[in-house]
């Protein structure tokens, strides 16, 4: 033992039974903040843990609480405070100036509504840090959880690296519908355009969505699943060059016939939306007017479409129409396939051609209606 060690006091005693007699004889609720407080107190949580158990001062444990650097022992200074509106200042403190994520993220945890709605500038400052930092995923989303504030939520979709999970936690937090517009019109990513459609409800916002050429896919396809407006829909799938990638899936969600009767009767849609309201509406004789136009209207370029058509034809009136034309142009198609020097080779030594006469094969069903028609004529140049 130093000489110097007869002038310190019991508390800082190298034996551990004698500081912790010491503390136990220690009334004084200032002299026991103090000593936790000073830079000589033994990094002990017993010895600690035996200071906080015997202070009651409410605005002492609070400042415990605020200021000592062992953070299992801050939370043992808040746990005992009683007055819980400076249980929760103590946890903003920590929330705010403490260096481990995970000791921030357990205070804000303890927070109450009424304290989390009073700090979501707070909340967001510390996820924008987290997200800049690259913390654990899992404490960002504890953090972003919290945040309620709509304007907040908007700015840290549309002004932070987030990733995509963070996103879809943010957005699903999002109920105001122009803010929601705003991020799906002018969110730096697809994503975070795609998830705000998906929350909007207005079904002329979403018709706008769907129907803009300058829409990212991703976003226009997320606006036709959201609609519900079945005239809306209906209008969608009607018009020119309309994205035939989610026709059937609008068409299931149409249950009025005057409009499955509109989109079966319009030639200007698809052949496709055509055919699946046709077939919705169960009318065998439009079916049929279908795909004699497809036969007729087809072009060239389509003679797979059109054969499919054919082979689904069977009016009688409607195949005597085509066996009886006089205009080959329109009735025949004629595909052509490249022939190479070899089946490894890149080489074009000659082309295939297949010529379809729809007259032809009309006039075989009408003469025996159970026989496969074969009206192809093959040559090769």
């Amino acid at each position: 033992m130093g000489v110097f060690d007869f002038f310190k006091p019991a508390w800082q005693s190298e034996d551990e039974g004698k500081a912790l007699r010491a503390i136990e004889k220690i009334t004084s609720q200032e002299k026991l903040a103090e000593i936790i407080k000073s830079p000589e107190c033994p990094d002990n949580n017993e010895f600690c843990e035996l200071i906080i158990g015997k202070i009651t001062d409410q605005s002492i444990l609070v400042d415990i609480a605020k200021s000592v650097n062992n953070y299992s022992l801050r939370k043992i200074a808040a746990d005992k405070c009683t007055d819980r509106s400076l249980v929760q200042e103590a946890y903003i403190e920590i929330a705010r100036n403490s260096a481990n994520a995970k000791e921030q993220v357990a205070a804000i945890q303890k927070l109450s509504s009424q304290t989390l709605q009073e700090n979501q500038t707070l909340l967001a400052d510390i996820a924008k840090k987290f997200i800049v930092n690259k913390t654990d995923n899992s404490l960002i989303k504890a953090v972003i959880s919290k945040i309620t504030g709509q304007s907040i939520l908007e700015d840290l979709v549309m002004n932070s690296s987030v990733s995509d999970n963070q996103t879809d936690i943010i957005i699903k937090n999002i109920t105001d519908q122009t803010m929601l517009e705003n991020i799906a019109r002018r969110a730096p990513g697809t994503y975070a355009r795609t998830c705000a459609v998906k929350r909007l409800t207005g079904q002329t916002v979403l018709e706008d969505f769907a129907r803009n050429a300058d829409s990212d896919n991703h976003v226009k396809h997320a606006a036709m699943r959201a609609i519900t407006d079945q005239s809306i829909l209906a209008k969608i799938v009607r018009a020119e060059h309309a994205d035939e990638s989610l026709t059937e899936q609008m068409i299931k969600k149409i249950s009025d016939k005057s409009l499955l009767a509109e989109i079966a009767n319009d030639n200007n849609a698809s052949k496709d939306a055509r055919i699946m309201a046709a077939e919705k509406l169960k009318n065998h004789g439009l079916l049929q007017e279908i795909y004699a136009d497809i036969v007729k209207t087809g072009g060239n370029g389509a003679c797979a479409w059109r054969l499919s058509a054919f082979d689904k034809l069977n009016d009688i009136l409607l195949l005597t129409e085509i066996a009886e034309s006089n205009d080959e142009e329109i009735y025949t198609c004629i595909e052509s396939i490249p022939i190479y020097e070899s089946t490894d080779s890149n080489t074009v030594v000659g082309t295939e051609y297949t010529k379809w006469d729809f007259r032809d094969g009309a006039r075989q069903k009408l003469d025996n209606p159970d026989i496969q028609p074969s009206f192809c004529h093959r040559w090769e140049e």
